[in-house]
């Protein structure tokens, strides 16, 4: 008698195909015979975003055994499963839910499946170990009907942002740099953005289904705080803050989307980061820009200067930036507003957006100084209810 999770005479693919239909949870499975090895299986479990197969083989004994698995030989398949499943230790997650012939799998109540994709992903990264490459297919949108994009590519997200590859070729057909993407989103099976008029593709919105959107949500999200408008190299003046945090001499400051980094000069390695709403105020003199940081950051509350022969280039990128985010927080509500979400993203409910400003070229004029020789400029207002120390 065949178990019901015995699928025998399919292939590797139509065995990848049946756990992505059945829902893509992890601890899905099923077994198929061996296309290459008489009297040969392979088990194959879908695992957090992706197919993991384990060839079960023959001993000279007649015992069945996962290659690998030496001490654990069993009399028939039947005993292997149900031994594995009883104890699923050597294996990357338990079995859980059998996939049946002629059937899904089971599912635990209250969750619904995913949407199907009958061709499994294939999630590879590239030669610097961020870059990530995606398999996906164009859901029909604004932005994409203009682009007369239709089918399966590739989506690769690298520190640059996001770009639109063949998937025969791996050629370049679009970038949508992370600075001028005005938001992004995940649903249940699909990866969303919108992007702005310097983009190649133009202004508009953009829709990628995929089963695994968390990853490449989360991919996107990492890379593009990484992202950042200007580094230089700078002195750190022997402050209170600055002695405590052991900072002396010269480090690399970096101006990002969302915070100030600071970075060792040889290693690049990450020392201290300040988030803009974490900063209390920021200004600048000729040979200096200063930060104070709250007590929430890393660092700890107080003042950090930094000699600097750009202060005033650092100042006006910190000052730009702030008054972006500070504007975009300020139509946060009507931006995600589910109504206008709705409106936008018909076909595809249940968005959850980052919201990323698109910054200009040039920056906003600086109000007269506050203090001679230093002139600072202070968090937003709408701040001033908020505590974050």
């Amino acid at each position: 008698m065949t178990a019901p999770w015995h699928h025998p005479g399919i292939t590797k693919d139509q065995a990848e195909g049946l756990l992505v239909a059945a829902g893509m949870q992890t601890g899905s499975f099923l077994v198929r015979d061996s296309e290459k090895r008489e009297g040969a299986y392979a088990l194959c479990i879908w695992d957090e975003g992706r197919v993991r197969q384990y060839r079960i083989l023959p001993t000279g004994n007649g015992y069945l055994q996962i290659q690998g698995h030496a001490n654990r030989q069993y009399p028939s398949l039947m005993d292997l499963m149900e031994s594995y499943r009883t104890d699923p230790q050597g294996l990357a997650c338990p079995l859980l839910y059998p996939v049946k012939t002629g059937q899904e799998a089971s599912r635990p109540a209250g969750r619904s499946p995913n949407p199907v994709i009958k061709q499994p992903p294939n999630i590879r990264k590239g030669d610097d170990d961020s870059t990530m490459y995606f398999p996906i297919i164009i859901i029909p949108t604004r932005g994409s009907e203009q682009c007369g994009l239709e089918g399966r590519f590739v989506l690769k997200v690298s520190a640059i942002g996001l770009s639109l590859l063949d998937p025969s070729t791996d050629h370049v057909l679009y970038l949508w740099p992370f600075r001028h993407i005005r938001r992004y989103g995940r649903n249940a099976g699909a990866f969303l953005f919108e992007c702005g008029r310097k983009c190649g593709s133009g202004e508009g919105d953009f829709a990628f289904r995929t089963p695994c959107p968390n990853d490449v949500f989360h991919a996107a999200d990492n890379l593009r705080k990484k992202v950042f408008l200007m580094r230089t190299t700078v002195t750190v003046s022997p402050t209170e803050a600055a002695k405590r945090c052991k900072l002396k001499g010269e480090y690399t400051l970096q101006v990002c989307s969302e915070g100030i980094v600071l970075l060792n000069c040889v290693t690049e390695q990450l020392l201290y980061d300040w988030p803009y709403i974490m900063i209390r105020r920021y200004g600048r003199s000729k040979t200096d820009f200063t930060i104070e940081a709250g007590s929430r950051c890393a660092s700890g509350e107080g003042t950090f200067t930094f000699k600097s022969s750009v202060p005033e280039e650092i100042f006006q990128h910190v000052d730009h930036v702030r008054a972006h985010l500070s504007r975009a927080r300020g139509n946060e509500a009507t931006t995600h507003a589910p109504k206008a979400r709705s409106n936008e993203y018909v076909d595809v409910p249940g968005i959850t957006y980052a919201e990323l400003a698109s910054f200009g070229s040039q920056p906003r004029a600086v109000g007269a100084s506050r203090t001679q020789g230093l002139s600072y400029a202070d968090q937003p207002t709408e701040y001033s209810t908020i505590v974050f120390d």
